[in-house]
């Protein structure tokens, strides 16, 4: 059916990601059928502890299950999405990470980091992990900017010069290594200002977001190519504001989060 209503080429990629703790066969079957032929499953980590810290509604156990019923549903092509350089994390817990994900043998992994923040492993010894990375073979590596690192209070008239320095060092770091740096301009990270100001309800958030990633783009378009600009709105947009699950853990009326989520267009579209 998609080849039918999109510009798809014969032999196009049709990827659609799921949530390991809501898919089931009947829907590996419905993609199946609209000619949806590679899967992405959000695993971000196979270990429970890290799963809960960050608010996933699915356990590694979880996981396993539905990615043998995307391989039963006759999916040849699968990735896992994982998640680095959280809070907490140490080396060996990711690395017990990817031995666990690597015994399945999918045919890709997306590994990224959603903030780098100070403190973590990958904050104090990035220089290394991408080398490490450049020696793996990597060729791409997908990373987060951290708004409130660039404008503490979401929307300040001069940017925090020390926090760009931080990722002028690390995409530097990146092609001087020869891999190929993607930034993603927002990856649920709100500024608190702008959030007690209304947050996505609010004009001055939508506004504070098109400043925010001018600067971004202009500043580091000399040696980035590849922007993303808002990660999973619909990830934002039920999981913070309808079930609560994620920050800023809302439970609104079903007409305030399609406000929401028509704010996140507009940002992004702007």
């Amino acid at each position: 059916m998609l080849y039918r209503i999109a510009c798809f080429g014969p032999g196009a990629e049709v990827s659609i990601e799921c949530n390991p703790g809501t898919v089931t066969a009947q829907k590996f079957a419905v993609y199946r059928q609209s000619g949806i032929n590679r899967i992405s499953l959000g695993l971000q980590s196979a270990q429970n502890v890290e799963l809960k810290m960050l608010g996933r509604i699915h356990t590694w156990e979880q996981f396993l299950k539905t990615y043998e019923l995307a391989r039963a549903g006759g999916f040849s092509n699968i990735n896992v999405d994982l998640m680095s350089a959280l809070p907490g994390q140490t080396v060996d817990s990711w690395r017990k990470t990817l031995e666990k994900v690597l015994e399945l043998k999918p045919e890709h992994i997306s590994a990224y980091s959603l903030i780098i923040e100070e403190g973590t492993p990958f904050y104090e010894k990035y220089e290394d992990d991408i080398k490490l990375m450049a020696e793996l073979g990597i060729s791409a590596y997908r990373f987060s900017i951290s708004w409130t690192r660039i404008f503490p209070e979401g929307d300040d008239e001069i940017p925090n010069a020390k926090g760009l320095q931080f990722y002028d060092n690390l995409v530097n770091c990146c092609l001087k290594n020869g891999i190929t740096p993607h930034i993603t301009l927002f990856h649920w990270d709100l500024p608190q200002t702008l959030e007690d100001d209304g947050g996505w309800l609010s004009e001055r958030t939508i506004n504070a977001f098109v400043k925010y990633a001018e600067l971004i783009c202009e500043h580091f378009s000399d040696r980035v190519e590849y922007f993303s600009t808002i990660n999973e709105p619909q990830i934002i947009t039920r999981m913070g504001y309808s079930t609560g699950q994620h920050a800023p853990g809302l439970t609104l009326p079903d007409d305030t989060v399609l406000e929401i989520l028509h704010s996140l267009a507009k940002a992004h579209a702007a």
